[in-house]
């Protein structure tokens, strides 16, 4: 016979002539191949948790394991955690996914009657960059010393930082007096401007860019100061009556200083 579902019992076979009867008993099982039932894609944001359901069926229930492109999921990694939820729902939760989450998974069951397969796409979302503590919009420096400009920013996943000044990027070729610095464990970007002078009184802004965007800073405008001093000072003469005397000094300062005796 074609096994069906519905065939599943107790039979009882008998035999019987005049002399006597006999009879035995045994169970039928009917075995059916098992089936995914729901296994759906799933798409989170980056750092969200991804929660993978996969419902089937099968007689006998059939075993899982779980697989991420073609390879076991690794069980040292507590980010992936498998739980059974019902005899024929298994759900792969990932916490705190990251963009390498992202691929196919699939599962494999098995019972007597063999293996099935099933498949389904995780698709991490990069999330675009956020300014969490901005430039000021102006910053006066002193002519000789170092300028420090920087902002803060979110990192899912971690951008890259480009500083502009009046709209064109700076790098240490354009000027060998800038530096620039970050701190991944702050999210903090630093431009440095070493021994700044008067040619650094310009406009700057930074932009935080990753694979889902650009976001750009406030502008800074910059100014240099410095309070007179002297380069040269004035030095003793000796001026011969009726003849011109000549006097002279250096200052530096900025702004320009208005010079009198």
């Amino acid at each position: 016979m074609h096994g069906e579902p519905a065939d599943e019992g107790q039979y009882t076979v008998v035999a019987k002539n005049p002399v006597d009867k006999v009879q035995a008993s045994a169970k039928v099982s009917v075995c059916t191949k098992s089936k995914v039932d729901k296994l759906a894609d799933v798409a989170v944001n980056i750092g969200e948790n991804a929660r993978i359901q996969c419902q089937y069926s099968g007689i006998p229930i059939s075993t899982i394991i779980w697989y991420k492109d073609g390879k076991l999921i690794p069980t040292n990694d507590q980010r992936f955690v498998i739980t059974q939820e019902t005899p024929t729902l298994s759900v792969l939760t990932i916490n705190n996914t990251d963009m390498d989450d992202k691929g196919v998974y699939s599962v494999k069951l098995t019972n007597t009657t063999g293996d099935v397969e099933g498949k389904v796409n995780l698709t991490v979302k990069p999330i675009k960059p956020a300014i969490t503590r901005d430039l000021d919009t102006s910053y006066t420096g002193t002519k000789g010393e170092d300028l420090i400009l920087s902002i803060a920013g979110t990192d899912n996943p971690y951008p890259t930082c480009q500083w502009v000044k009046n709209n064109t990027e700076l790098t240490p070729t354009t000027d060998p007096r800038i530096q620039f610095k970050e701190n991944k464990k702050t999210n903090e970007y630093f431009l440095i401007i070493k021994n700044a002078t008067q040619n650094h009184m310009e406009e700057y802004q930074a932009q935080l860019i990753n694979v889902s965007g650009l976001i750009k800073s406030k502008k800074n405008k910059i100014t240099i100061q410095k309070q007179p001093t002297f380069i040269k000072k004035l030095q003793t003469i000796r001026v011969n009556q009726t003849d011109t005397g000549k006097m002279e000094c250096q200052i530096d300062a900025l702004p320009q200083t208005r010079v009198y005796f």
